[in-house]
């Protein structure tokens, strides 16, 4: 198998018109609810870029609570998975759903460049087959792009702030591509950048990720995935990237927790660096916590069904 990557990667470098470098993983992507509070939530489909995505949970598991962790789109896990050792449970948690992901083979290898041309992002997606294609037995694969924040420094008021103030991989906007085939083809992309988004803070991420229902991959499967910042530098994911999602809210206690543990896995695995100055904003305690973990336990399991809209 390892063959085949380096022979997936040289094709991928022949044609490259650009040095390309390594794609790293995992890719990170935390989302935001779509409500009158957060204001990062970004409207898709019937809810926002997690919910209308991941509407499954709910229904497989009768909730929705904050915060809301995919490793590939499958194996949620909900809340702390151990509350007495918040950041460690969860920490371990998040790493040994990535460790298990990343043992997977991926069928294609996905190159990506993604440039600043000025209101607009261009951007060029390039896959290559792994060996021989496979049938995905009717279910359709899905290429989706997401423009990246990182990170957005914001203080909440106090009686809606969980301490975060440098939120990380904050999901600025996404788009389905539609289906494509598990081959080799090139596509190129523009994606819309308001000017209130810091430049040098966006990269850009696409992912291959398989329909709801069963076929050769499991509904939801994320069988690829690849990020670039707008460098215009083409990266290559020829071995097997992990997305992983986090479902987090401003104003959801509990989910301090989940952002710090995927943003200790991105560092640990080289796919960031940490905050400079690291420390005092983004663990400044909030003012009113018992205030705070109220509305996180209130607002937590309702933040599926009802998510509260902006007028």
């Amino acid at each position: 198998m390892r063959v085949v990557r380096l022979l997936v990667l040289a094709a991928l470098l022949a044609v490259a018109p650009v040095a390309a470098v390594p794609a790293t993983s995992p890719v990170v992507l935390l989302h935001h609810p779509f409500d009158q509070v957060d204001p990062f939530g970004v409207p898709f489909g019937s809810g926002d870029t997690f919910s209308s995505r991941y509407g499954a949970v709910a229904a497989q598991t009768g909730r929705f609570d904050f915060p809301v962790f995919v490793a590939d789109g499958l194996g949620p896990i909900q809340q702390l998975p151990d509350p007495k050792r918040p950041f460690e449970g969860t920490l371990e948690a998040y790493a040994a759903a990535a460790q298990e992901r990343a043992g997977h083979e991926a069928p294609v290898a996905l190159a990506l460049k993604a440039s600043d041309d000025g209101g607009r992002a261009t951007v060029m997606v390039r896959s290559h087959a792994s060996g021989v294609v496979q049938d995905p037995q009717g279910q359709p694969i899905h290429l989706w792009l997401a423009v990246v924040e990182d990170a957005i420094h914001y203080q909440p008021p106090a009686p809606v702030s969980n301490g975060v103030t440098d939120h990380r991989f904050t999901v600025r906007s996404l788009v389905d591509e539609g289906a494509v085939p598990l081959t080799s083809w090139d596509r190129t992309f523009t994606l819309a950048l308001p000017g209130g988004w810091a430049r040098e803070h966006l990269s850009v991420a696409a992912w291959l990720q398989a329909g709801p229902v069963a076929g050769r991959f499991q509904p939801s499967e994320v069988v690829q995935v690849v990020s670039a910042p707008l460098d215009g530098v083409e990266r290559l994911q020829s071995g097997k990237g992990v997305l992983l999602e986090g479902y987090s809210a401003t104003w959801c206690a509990p989910c301090l927790y989940g952002d710090l543990a995927l943003e200790r896995l991105a560092i640990q695995s080289g796919a960031a660096q940490p905050l400079v100055p690291v420390g005092a904003t983004y663990w400044k305690a909030p003012s009113q916590p018992v205030l705070i973990l109220g509305l996180a336990v209130v607002a937590g399991g309702v933040g599926f069904v009802a998510a509260r809209r902006r007028p």
